[in-house]
């Protein structure tokens, strides 16, 4: 009988374990991606002064407005696809840059990039936004450009992902 007992509590264990790990690989899995990348975004946070470590000793980095606040999007670029894009040849400027949309469906365009799409890592890094300490953001517009053929300055094109930040904390 105890056999049965122990097999039956080690099942359940097993099981139970299981099950707490799907669900925790669900949570830091989601992606969004299109054709050409693929990214994970794990963390929304915010701050009342531009953070330490992402600043840099030769930058001067102003407060937020009265009343805003910083919103740092912790992300990550799980794959690229080819993007035929050289890191000198950044163009991404307004209305062709990322931005969050809050709750009152206001635009909010990025204040500062932590990352260069076309290099070749898998680290966490951020996008900066200011917004008003009272919005909370729900969708992020992340905005990257790429082209078709290599060598061809004029054809840069822009691409684009949508991601729900509704449940993301």
């Amino acid at each position: 009988m105890n056999k049965k007992l122990l097999i039956s509590a080690i099942l359940f264990f097993f099981v139970f374990s299981l099950i707490l790990l799907s669900q925790e690989e669900s949570k830091e899995k989601k992606i969004w991606e299109d054709e050409r990348i693929s990214i994970t975004v794990h963390r929304v946070a915010r701050a009342d002064s531009f953070p330490e470590r992402l600043r840099s000793p030769y930058a001067t980095y102003p407060s937020p407005e009265i009343g805003h606040d910083f919103v740092l999007i912790h992300m990550t670029v799980v794959e690229k696809k080819d993007l035929k894009i050289d890191f000198r040849e950044k163009r991404i400027r307004r209305p062709n840059s990322s931005h969050l949309i809050d709750d009152r469906d206001k635009t909010h365009w990025v204040s500062f990039i932590h990352f260069n799409l076309v290099i070749p890592e898998k680290e966490t890094r951020y996008l900066v936004f200011e917004m008003p300490k009272e919005a909370t953001p729900v969708q992020l517009k992340y905005i990257y450009q790429y082209r078709e053929e290599p060598l061809k300055p004029q054809e840069i094109k822009f691409g684009q992902i949508d991601i729900d930040l509704s449940h993301i904390q």
